[in-house]
């Protein structure tokens, strides 16, 4: 992770733990944004994006371990009904059940891979489908104006996300693949000196010649490591093991060139 996002999530946290309203109010902006309950002014809704690997759901949970309260992943997939019209219920008893959990548990939301719920609105609105897929937008717009809790909103594919939304988000921080210094703490970090042979790994040599997302090298790692472990009793890793799995992640990897978005961080 860059620096510039480092100190973006380390601000996001510190205005979460400490929401001087009552300074706010000095300043004549408390009741200015979105919406005039003391509540809603603790909201705030977050977009990470960025390619996938990044680390954005890990970065989730680091913002509710930090915050000390419980991380809740929402499932999209039950959102959505099977029946015309159930989409649209299911997401409003959502927002009903996650406002009443922010008054007993404060918790941290987690929404993975929100482009699936917020995408951009359909074309063809006399389709009954895709009445109801534009009909999850209006509710989701409708509800996160006046949040009151923390939701934390990932996609790899930000592009893709209705544009209405952009204004509901408090933040919206680009998760970028790791530069030289971050690939080497993250080759590191999954090279631990529990595993036999690691601590003899040239991790700058591998952060040099692979691009590699900190999900990429813990595959990496992972397929290295049973390679050397099928090898038997007294093995440990070596180079070669991590170059030949990082060489067929290079040539495997489905991710192309994303173009920029609209949406300012």
């Amino acid at each position: 992770m860059d620096r510039d996002t480092r100190d973006y999530i380390v601000t996001v946290i510190q205005r979460l733990k400490n929401p001087d309203l009552d300074g706010f109010a000095a300043w004549g902006l408390v009741g200015a944004s979105l919406g005039a309950g003391q509540d809603i002014q603790h909201g705030c809704n977050i977009l990470l994006h960025g390619v996938p690997g990044t680390g954005k759901t890990f970065i989730a949970g680091v913002i509710a371990n930090e915050l000390e309260r419980p991380l809740i992943q929402i499932n999209a997939n039950a959102i959505r009904g099977c029946f015309y019209g159930e989409s649209e219920k299911q997401a409003r008893e959502l927002f009903k059940e996650m406002r009443e959990a922010v008054k007993s548990l404060s918790p941290v939301f987690l929404l993975n891979e929100g482009d699936q719920l917020i995408h951009r609105r359909l074309d063809s609105p006399d389709r009954s489908s895709d009445h109801a897929e534009n009909t999850i937008q209006s509710v989701f717009l409708e509800e996160m104006e006046t949040f009151p809790g923390i939701l934390i909103v990932t996609t790899n594919l930000a592009e893709n996300l209705d544009l209405a939304m952009s204004r509901r988000f408090h933040y919206k921080l680009e998760i970028k693949a790791p530069d030289h210094e971050s690939r080497m703490a993250l080759w590191r970090l999954h090279l631990p000196s529990t595993i036999p042979g690691a601590q003899n790994i040239p991790v700058e040599a591998l952060a040099n010649d692979f691009m590699f997302t900190g999900g990429q090298i813990r595959l990496v790692v992972q397929n290295a490591c049973h390679e050397a472990f099928m090898r038997g009793k007294g093995a440990g890793l070596t180079l070669d093991d991590l170059q030949k799995y990082a060489i067929l992640e290079s040539g495997t990897n489905f991710e192309r060139a994303k173009q920029a978005i609209g949406f300012a961080r």
